[in-house]
């Protein structure tokens, strides 16, 4: 039986819920910080938008209410939703009890989110296992044995599927029952790297691919610090095995999670 698209599994509440989130997205000079806080006054971005002149009760400036009424955001969210038509997966909307309700506790948590895989884990205990992509063999060796044990103890590993740390922590964790969790920093159909291709499929056979861009959008620099937040807000607990520099991914991470 052919998998169904993205789109197409959600009911109308399901799909009025998801039109209102890229709404929230889209509205020019509304940050992410600012649209989780109404998220969390209102309890739904389809609320939030019902009577956008109380948007000050959750915090958010009036000015912010004034680029949503312009509609311009309409022309940035097309595409998305179109996108989602052909999308093979699941889209997890923050009113889906499947939605991680420690995500839901980050400063700037993501509206929705895309997955491919089997969404259960993230209703799991987790943990993150990250680190840095030129590692010492040791720190590699470390990280494996870490996220194996702990996939055997039944939690699930999340990292970012990146060369090194990540990438063998995540193979590990698919030995044991926990299995893993992979947060991208692009479209949650595009495999990055592209040498992880295989890693990508076992993943989301075995376990679980996630992120909140939009599918079809390439993995770029800029991106990676915004995706940590999700590594850490899933997470229990971060474990950060090897980092090279202060400024590193995995010390944001571990920034992020304290």
């Amino acid at each position: 039986m052919p998998e169904i698209s993205a789109l197409s599994a959600l009911d109308e509440t399901g799909r009025r819920e998801y039109w209102a989130a890229l709404a929230l997205r889209c509205t020019n000079d509304l940050n992410s910080l600012e649209a989780a806080q109404l998220l969390r006054h209102f309890g739904s971005a389809y609320e939030t938008l019902q009577d956008v002149r109380l948007w000050p009760e959750a915090g958010v400036p009036p000015k912010k209410a004034e680029h949503f009424l312009d509609d311009s955001w309409r022309a940035k969210a097309r595409p998305e939703w179109d996108a989602a038509k052909s999308l093979k997966g699941r889209i997890v909307l923050w009113t889906d009890p499947l939605f991680p309700p420690q995500l839901k506790e980050v400063d700037a948590a993501p509206a929705l989110l895309y997955a491919k895989g089997d969404l259960s884990l993230l209703g799991a205990p987790c943990v993150a296992v990250v680190g840095s992509r030129k590692c010492s063999q040791a720190a590699e060796d470390f990280a494996s044995r870490i996220a194996e044990d702990l996939s055997n103890a039944g939690v699930t590993v999340v990292s970012g599927l990146a060369f090194g740390i990540d990438g063998r922590a995540q193979r590990s964790a698919l030995r044991g029952s926990g299995r893993t969790i992979a947060v991208m920093a692009g479209g949650v159909d595009i495999p990055y790297p592209a040498h992880h291709t295989e890693l990508y499929a076992k993943v989301a056979a075995d376990g679980l691919i996630i992120s909140e861009f939009p599918p079809g959008i390439k993995a770029h620099p800029a991106y990676f610090p915004i995706r940590n937040r999700i590594v850490s807000g899933l997470s229990l607990g971060v474990l950060v095995a090897e980092a090279q520099q202060v400024k590193s991914g995995s010390l944001i991470t571990a920034r992020l999670a304290v």
